[in-house]
């Protein structure tokens, strides 16, 4: 008798049985990366990503609108981080043209 006829032998996963398991995974790494994009407070410094359609004179505009000042731009022309210190600039800067006001870590903000 050899090692291997007394070894147990497990019967394998079908794939159907590593669907559930790999959906769960996928769902769970999605929700971790959508709460990092979600800013964590209502002042300090966020990126703003502007309507493609915008040019820089336009962006600092809104920016200034929403009491707040750019900190520096992105690798993206429409891509800004700004400081803001009141609490409503989110939504000043959404009705004068911000798509999204993110994290400002995803694009090399602090």
């Amino acid at each position: 008798m050899t090692v291997l006829e007394l070894t147990p032998q497990r019967p394998m996963l079908s794939w159907k049985a590593i669907i559930p398991i790999a959906f769960l995974l996928a769902i769970t790494c999605i929700g971790v990366f959508g709460l990092t994009l979600i800013p964590q407070s209502d002042r300090g410094q966020f990126a703003v990503v502007f309507r493609p359609d915008m040019t820089p004179d336009q962006i600092s505009d809104s920016i200034a609108r929403a009491k707040g000042k750019i900190v520096s731009d992105s690798a993206f022309e429409t891509v800004v981080i700004a400081h803001f210190d009141d609490p409503g600039f989110e939504t000043r800067l959404k009705k004068a043209g911000a798509l999204f006001v993110l994290n400002p870590s995803i694009v090399g903000g602090s």
